[in-house]
């Protein structure tokens, strides 16, 4: 096996699978909302947009999770993936 055959299965042992980015999304719009009430700006902090964007990355997200993730991302005051490109790729 060639070290770039032995990369891509990694990588697609590494994609997360809809049922978890489904928890990962439900836990970052909970930290977003209470971080909301207590009036603390996230988009100050970029830990916050590379995680959304880390799952925007994933190739197994359903369309409804990708909308999710582009809602949080305008959170942040980021312009959401799909607007820029006008695809779920």
């Amino acid at each position: 096996m060639n070290k770039q055959h032995a990369t891509r299965e990694i990588k697609a042992e590494a994609a997360i699978t809809p049922r978890l980015a489904d928890q990962e999304i439900a836990h970052l719009e909970k930290v977003f909302r209470l971080a909301d009430s207590r009036d603390i700006g996230l988009d100050t902090d970029p830990y916050w947009r590379k995680r959304v964007e880390h799952l925007l990355a994933e190739p197994l997200l359903l369309p409804q999770q990708r909308t999710r993730l582009d809602a949080l991302l305008g959170e942040l005051n980021v312009q959401p993936v799909h607007a820029m490109t006008g695809t779920f790729n």
